[in-house]
C-alpha cells in the first residue's frame, strides 16, 4: 500500500505522511478509506485525488471538531459529505448526507466523524473511486 501512496503522492506532489489507509464498515458495507492525519492532508481532502486513475478507495474518513468546516472550492466533481455516528470499533452509520456541488464555500458537518465520496453527477448517484 505504501507503494501506491508514494505513486499518488508523487503524481500530486504531496507528502505521503499525511494519509492512513484503512477499512471501515459504514451502514453495514466495507469501505476502503483514506484518513487524512496531517493538517495539509485534512485541508486538501479529496481535492488532490479527483483525477486518480488507481480506483482503489471508496472515500475519505475525517475525525473533526466543532470548528471544522468543509469546502468544495477548486473541486471538479460533487462530493457526498456524510455525518456519521460511531457504533463500534471501525463501524459507523450515516446520520445525515448532503450532495455538495463544486465551488461551495462552506459546509459544516453535524458530527465528529465525516465521510466523503466523489461523484460524477450533480445528484451524487454515479460514484467515483479514487
Amino acid at each position: 500500500m505504501k507503494r501506491f501512496l508514494l505513486v499518488v503522492c508523487g503524481l500530486f506532489t504531496l507528502s505521503c505522511q499525511g494519509y492512513k489507509d484503512d477499512v471501515v464498515i459504514i451502514d453495514g458495507e466495507k469501505k476502503r478509506v483514506l484518513i487524512p492525519v496531517s493538517s495539509v492532508a485534512r485541508t486538501e481532502g479529496l481535492r488532490v485525488f479527483q483525477l486518480s486513475s488507481e480506483k482503489v478507495y471508496d472515500g475519505m474518513l475525517f475525525f473533526t471538531n466543532e470548528e471544522t468546516v468543509f469546502t468544495t472550492v477548486n473541486m471538479i466533481f460533487p462530493v457526498l459529505i456524510c455525518s456519521l455516528e460511531k457504533v463500534g470499533d471501525k463501524e459507523f452509520v450515516k446520520v445525515n448526507c448532503s450532495c455538495v456541488q463544486p465551488e461551495t464555500k462552506i459546509y459544516k458537518p453535524e458530527s465528529q466523524y465525516v465521510y466523503e465520496e466523489l461523484y460524477s453527477d450533480k445528484n451524487c448517484k454515479d460514484k467515483i473511486k479514487f
